[in-house]
């Protein structure tokens, strides 16, 4: 041990420090919470400033995702941003319940990712196109970046993500000649 954890130590377990330093310890989940939950809350205000409301509908389905889906698209594709075992992550989803879109996942897969070269990966249900964010929220430094004082910068950053995740996955929506065709059927 270090000096510095000699001195911690000593000052937590002295009586009168304990019982704060256990009611911190058993309100660290719930502030963590919290603070995942305000940074979400903030994302989606913004994404709401940033994005024509006539044109895209935002949803969070459960506490840890967001959706954005254009009304054009059927609700047979999203962007979504979330959290998957505490690692965020933004990419293109697409109802894999219908057969066309089943029959046509790999094409749809291949131009997404050939679009924007940080779609990287490809789910073999959901999503033909994601990568996460390189934030962890179950680290404490990741979450050093959503309190309050420091978060703008990490919600102008995923909001502005979020939204070239977005106008990729319109522009080859509407481009793309098989996509189109699945979404207008």
């Amino acid at each position: 041990m270090n000096k510095l954890d000699d001195e911690l130590f000593n000052f937590i377990t002295q009586p009168s420090n304990w019982t704060i330093a256990r009611e911190i310890y058993e309100r660290v989940e719930y502030a963590k919470t919290r603070l995942l939950k305000e940074f979400k809350q903030d994302v989606v205000e913004k994404i709401k400033t940033s994005m024509n409301l006539q044109e895209y509908k935002i949803d969070t389905p459960d506490p840890g995702r967001i959706q954005i889906k254009h009304t054009s698209w059927n609700n047979l594709f999203s962007i979504d941003y979330g959290n998957l075992h505490s690692k965020a992550y933004l990419g293109v989803w697409c109802d894999t319940q219908k057969e066309i879109i089943l029959k046509s996942y790999e094409h749809i897969s291949n131009a997404m990712k050939a679009a924007d070269k940080k779609l990287t990966g490809k789910d073999a249900q959901w999503y033909p196109a994601w990568y996460y964010t390189g934030d962890n929220f179950s680290q404490l430094s990741t979450l050093d970046h959503i309190l309050p004082e420091n978060k703008q910068y990490y919600i102008d950053k995923y909001v502005q993500e979020i939204i070239d995740v977005k106008d990729t996955a319109k522009s080859i929506i509407e481009n793309d000649d098989l996509i189109r065709q699945i979404v207008e059927k």
